[in-house]
């Protein structure tokens, strides 16, 4: 398999290694909140997609500039997009991140 084999055996090992402490924290804490968790994630999952169909293209689109003018453009850009998605659908995760960046300031 030559050198990728270490990096499948690594991923396969981890993923059971997961799904065993799963099992594990299920069988001792009961429900763990997995349509909250799948809900996230789909978010999640629609706002890279937007972010990776913004940024990919101005990536291409600049191909001979120095990577950390590539850097400086494509990833305030992403965040941009990233965040903008999450806002329209109305992420909790924002909401949390708002109340931690207030806690900062308050302490």
């Amino acid at each position: 398999m030559g050198p990728g084999a270490f990096g499948l055996s690594t991923s396969i090992t981890f993923t059971i290694n997961v799904a065993t402490l799963i099992f594990l924290l299920r069988k001792r804490l009961g429900l763990l909140g997995g349509r909250k968790i799948a809900a996230s994630l789909a978010r999640t999952i629609i706002a890279c997609s937007a972010m990776a169909a913004v940024v990919y293209p101005i990536r291409w689109s600049i191909p001979k500039a120095h990577n950390i003018c590539i850097l400086a453009v494509c990833v305030p850009t992403g965040a941009i997009v990233f965040i903008a998605v999450l806002w329209l659908l109305r992420a909790p995760e924002l909401q949390e991140l708002r109340g931690i960046k207030e806690e900062k300031i308050i302490a």
